[in-house]
């Protein structure tokens, strides 16, 4: 997330909110990111998924700018459906690393999502996250 004290520029796109999705089940190593981007006075959403290390094809789930509202209702219920899916969101500092081996498994219950109380999250962004995944 950029510094509050940079202001956001209109070219190229200002990115306001990214948010990456990891997913490691077995030989799946998979990666989904999401950002809403400033467009032509409304809000795009933007995707890009794949396995990792291997290049992401990308959408928009929004042919044209939308409000901004709007644009966060998209951004959320994607992030609820791919949380629903077993993706986790990890704080960037904290990223998993690529699974390179299927690691032997402790239990036959995937787990859903990782909270680490002391990772420094954007008060709006907390507040999203809680809203997606009621």
């Amino acid at each position: 997330m950029k510094n509050p004290s940079t202001p956001l520029t209109m070219n190229p796109p200002a990115r306001i909110h990214n948010i990456s999705l990891f997913f490691q089940e077995g030989t799946s190593d998979k990666e989904y990111h999401l950002q809403v981007e400033t467009q032509n006075g409304g809000y795009v959403v933007n995707f890009q998924f794949g396995r990792r290390g291997k290049h992401l094809q990308t959408g928009s789930k929004t042919p044209q700018p939308v409000p901004h509202e709007e644009a966060l209702e998209i951004r959320d219920a994607v992030l609820r459906e791919k949380l629903n899916k077993g993706y986790l969101y990890f704080p960037h500092s904290q990223r998993p690393a690529p699974a390179s081996a299927p690691a032997p498994s402790t239990s036959k219950r995937p787990i859903r999502r990782v909270v680490n109380p002391s990772a420094k999250v954007h008060p709006d962004f907390a507040r999203s996250l809680a809203r997606a995944v009621r």
